[in-house]
């Protein structure tokens, strides 16, 4: 290792190496969120990028043949650095990047976004990240696609290192004697350090002894009190699970039947605790040379966090879509980012056929110079608010009272519109007649 590398990047490369995954094999796991990524943001390249001391690394590509990069040129490195989402929407026009190597010769890059690959314990490994050949942007969704997409790579890391330390720890226990078992527990706890922020719990499948446990598990099931018997072997498994029954409806350790064509994963399912907590459960029996089944591996995850904000950003699209009012959402450009159920109701034109469109082509047909004084009016004072003339999809001409509101960015810069329209045309019409009966009588 350079030792003229600081703390910090000395400390994330050790974090790096730790995963064995540099210089390995393609694995269709990675293989497919790079194809993802691609996908979702219509790009011709995508890239997982682990950036090494002296190189990138491409754990997985789209649209590049190349294996590994210099860890001077390229954006990525950048990325890292700032452990933030980069989005460069034309190289050209960044004085920054202009001369780049990666720009001006093959692979051309014009656009670029990456997102970060953080740990548990905050190190940024490398990037997800995906090109293109010319100038472009993506929208929130695609950025908001791309960070979900760098936690799946961080949990299919994750987890290809417990599997390949369980099968280390399989090796050292084919080799040890019975006599030899608790030099091979500690052994085993060695082995399994990476995943102490899972709950995680071992046991002999023929006598019931517990091989290991972690703090985490303990705190899960709310049993510290118990974790020094454990150690000392004076509980079993039978014990636990009695303890463990107490907080569900249903046994934490009774793992769902195997799929066929997935004999070594038995479950990974979720368990709904008595005190309101959503645990999620994985279990997978381990084999010995014999083809017989040895050892019980559990880890528990805690989701609560989790699923409430799921369960809350589902409320907040419910309310979207009861409301009466139509309600859509502009990028700066006027392309369509919401449509919710009211505007399908009353434009007529369903959400997947808006998305991405400008909103002057689905609601008029034209550009409007009315609509130009609002964008700027909007962008000056943050609010519009008056009568307009649209068009539905049949070509029928309403009237709308109409609600634009600017929706900013954390750093408080402009980002998209709120657009709220409440069908006026009935009431519109109903003054004409009133205003024309009145005429008449006088």
């Amino acid at each position: 290792m350079n030792p003229l590398l600081s703390n910090n990047e000395a400390a994330k490369l050790v974090d790096l190496h730790q995963y064995q995954i540099l210089d390995t094999s393609a694995e269709q796991a990675f293989d497919d969120l790079a194809f993802l990524a691609a996908q979702i943001c219509a790009t011709p390249i995508a890239l997982i990028n682990l950036i090494d001391a002296n190189r990138q690394c491409f754990k997985a590509r789209v649209g590049l043949d190349v294996k590994e990069m210099p860890v001077d040129i390229g954006f990525c490195p950048l990325c890292v650095q700032q452990r933030d989402v980069l989005i460069i929407p034309d190289t050209l026009n960044d004085e920054r990047f202009a001369t780049s190597p990666v720009v001006t010769s093959a692979p051309y890059v014009r656009f670029y976004a990456g997102v970060p690959l953080i740990t548990s314990e905050g190190q940024a490994l490398g990037t997800i990240c995906v090109v293109d050949h010319v100038p472009r942007k993506i929208n929130q969704k695609q950025v908001e696609s791309l960070k979900a997409i760098s936690r799946l790579v961080m949990k299919q890391l994750e987890s290809r290192q417990t599997f390949t330390q369980i099968t280390s720890v399989k090796a050292e226990y084919q080799q040890a004697q019975i006599e030899e078992k608790f030099r091979w527990k500690e052994a085993l706890l060695h082995s399994i350090t990476g995943v102490s922020p899972l709950a995680f719990y071992v046991v002999d499948h023929l006598t019931g002894h517990i091989l290991y446990v972690n703090e985490r598990f303990c705190q899960i099931w709310g049993i510290e009190h118990l974790k020094e018997q454990i150690e000392s072997g004076k509980l079993k498994h039978l014990d636990i699970m009695k303890q463990c029954c107490e907080l569900t409806k249903v046994s934490p350790f009774i793992s769902c039947q195997p799929i066929p064509s997935q004999v070594c994963i038995l479950c990974e399912d979720e368990i709904l605790l008595n005190d309101g907590r959503t645990i999620k459960r994985f279990s997978k029996r381990i084999r010995e040379e014999n083809d017989q089944y040895f050892l019980w591996l559990y880890i528990f995850e805690d989701i609560t966090v989790h699923k409430l904000a799921e369960q809350q950003v589902r409320e907040q699209a419910a309310l979207l879509d009861i409301t009466t009012d139509a309600m859509t959402v502009r990028d700066l450009n006027n392309r369509i980012l919401l449509w919710n159920k009211s505007a399908e109701n009353l434009y007529g034109w369903q959400a997947q056929e808006t998305l991405g469109k400008n909103a002057e082509d689905i609601l008029h047909h034209e550009p409007l110079p009315q609509h130009r004084e609002i964008y700027k009016n909007v962008l000056e004072s943050g609010s519009w608010q008056g009568e307009l003339q649209t068009m539905t999809k049949s070509g029928k001409e309403i009237i709308v009272k109409s609600h634009w509101t600017i929706i900013r960015d954390e750093h408080f810069q402009p980002k998209s519109i709120l657009v709220v329209d409440t069908d006026i045309t009935q009431k519109r019409q109903l003054e004409k007649i009133f205003y024309a009966i009145s005429a008449w009588r006088v």
